[in-house]
């Protein structure tokens, strides 16, 4: 049974699931560039989520961890059926993101759900060249019926939109939901722990495109702190949830677990 916490938004509510142990790191190890003695040797944690919001018109899941069942049984101890999720969004394609998509049996774990995609990544499921990261024949043979392809600036349902967040994997998609007031916005694996926040110009190697990625995520720290947005992401230390400040100019992460009753 994976960990579930349940948090409340400004008129929405929601879970953030982990679906995958601690990973445990070296800051200098992971990026590119020197850093103060006592930054370069910093242990870090990060965690693996997805997760669940329920707006009020739709049922949304953002990703879909690694194991299908996994993601099933942490949403039925909540009352949640797969059954009735209205929309998947798929941020990006690595594992951790999509096999939960499919059960073992071959069968779409969300199988009443649109799942919206971005077009370059549908495009590269279809002609194989994502083929190491999923097992592509699967994914395209049981999602085909029920993909919407997108890019960035498009709105799959009402309050729901993507936002273009390359340079990460191909394409990678942050995700906006409209609230009564300040958004949500989970930006998938654009930013991987907090550190990243205030290093957000430094390059990650491990990125398909670091440069790219680097200016991703100085935006989406920008388009967060200039809205107020509560943020998610995937592997923050869980849950994962907080805002963005920016004192003295520079951005800064604010945990915020918003722990619902």
């Amino acid at each position: 049974m994976p960990q579930v916490h349940r948090f409340e938004w400004r008129g929405l509510t929601g879970l953030v699931l982990r679906v995958l142990d601690d990973e445990h790191h070296i800051l200098g190890e992971l990026i590119e560039g020197p850093l103060p003695a006592s930054e370069a040797g910093r242990a870090i944690r990060m965690s693996g989520s997805c997760c669940f919001v329920q707006t009020p018109n739709e049922r949304v899941m953002i990703d879909a961890g690694l194991d299908a069942d996994l993601v099933s049984r942490g949403l039925a101890a909540e009352g949640l059926d797969p059954d009735h999720v209205d929309l998947v969004v798929v941020t990006h394609g690595d594992q951790d993101h999509v096999r939960g998509l499919i059960r073992a049996s071959g069968e779409v774990t969300f199988p009443n759900a649109w799942h919206v995609i971005h077009e370059d990544l549908w495009a590269a499921w279809v002609d194989g060249r994502e083929l190491p990261r999923v097992p592509k024949e699967r994914f395209v043979a049981a999602l085909s019926p029920r993909i919407r392809c997108v890019h960035g600036g498009r709105c799959p349902a009402h309050g729901i939109c993507v936002v273009d967040a390359p340079g990460h994997r191909l394409g990678h998609l942050a995700v906006e939901i409209a609230t009564d007031g300040a958004p949500f916005l989970h930006v998938g694996d654009a930013l991987l722990h907090p550190a990243f926040v205030r290093l957000a110009d430094r390059r990650i190697p491990g990125e398909d495109d670091p440069g790219l990625a680097a200016a991703t995520r100085r935006a989406l720290l920008q388009r967060a702190a200039t809205r107020g947005a509560l943020v998610a992401a995937s592997h923050f230390p869980f849950p994962g949830l907080g805002q963005i400040e920016t004192p003295g100019g520079g951005f800064v992460w604010s945990p915020r677990p918003l722990l619902a009753d």
